[in-house]
């Protein structure tokens, strides 16, 4: 890309460059139940699997040439962008297996197996190279806001806290960055059985309940930043950020977190 470019409104980037992969999809609800009746032997099996969020896409690279001096004035308005973001893991599902056995006189039994409840992985980000060539000016941000300073007064001995100002709305200068996608919430899991005989007969009843679920799902992996910021000529670069918490120059390789635990019970 090659030009001076310009940029006035807010949350309007000078130049971006940037591959952003969809995220997964919620899991659903799967339910598997059985109930057997019986004057004999009955016996109940019920097998649940579902309930699994679906994984983040994958980014692709991005690879940005900017050549030419890149101004913006507006609030949230950052210079040069080039990201690959991954898409984050889907939330879990539920998942339910169950069962309930039983008998006027003869022996029960109930098995039960639950797989379910899984939050989908987050999405790979892909290599982001960027070499921008020129000044890139960020200007813009929502004005300074001074706060005056203030005296409490706490069981009779006097606190002060200085004056301050805050420049909220800001922009970066330039940003390099390569971000995984965010593990998907666990869902439930729930895996139970019941096995009924009459009081007191000599008959037995025996369950057995395996549930596996409610993981979070793994974060995703960030691929490669290679950045590099250079004058056009045999003149110095400029690049100028604006506003509380912004940078001139950001390169950076952020791996997505997991999902949190969700519930399983058997």
């Amino acid at each position: 890309m090659t030009g001076d470019y310009r940029t006035r409104g807010g949350d309007s980037a000078g130049v971006v460059a940037q591959s952003i992969a969809g995220g997964g999809g919620a899991g659903g609800i799967n339910v598997s139940g059985a109930i057997a009746l019986s004057t004999g032997t009955a016996g109940t099996a019920s097998i649940g699997i579902g309930g699994f969020g679906g994984d983040g896409g994958k980014a692709g690279d991005v690879d940005l040439t900017r050549i030419g001096d890149t101004v913006t004035s507006g609030t949230d308005s950052d210079g040069v962008v080039a990201q690959s973001i991954g898409g984050g893991g889907g939330r879990g599902g539920i998942n339910v297996a169950a069962g309930i056995a039983g008998s006027t006189s003869g022996s029960t039994g109930a098995f039960g197996f639950g797989l379910g409840g899984f939050g989908g992985g987050g999405g790979e980000a892909g290599n982001v190279t960027a070499r921008v060539t020129g000044n890139v000016l960020a200007t813009g941000n929502g004005g300074v806001v001074a706060h005056a300073a203030q005296t409490i007064n706490f069981l009779g001995f006097d606190f002060t806290f200085p004056a301050y100002r805050t420049i909220a709305n800001g922009s970066n200068g330039v940003i390099a960055q390569s971000v995984g996608g965010g593990g998907g919430q666990g869902g439930l899991n729930v895996t139970g059985q019941i096995a009924l005989t009459s009081p007191g007969s000599s008959s037995a009843s025996r369950v057995a309940s395996l549930g596996i679920g409610g993981f979070g799902g793994d974060g995703g992996n960030a691929g490669t930043v290679d950045l590099t910021v250079k004058a056009p000529g045999t003149d110095r670069v400029q690049v100028v950020a604006s506003g509380d918490e912004r940078s001139a120059v950001i390169a950076q390789s952020l791996g997505g977190s997991g999902g949190v635990g969700g519930h399983q019970s058997a």
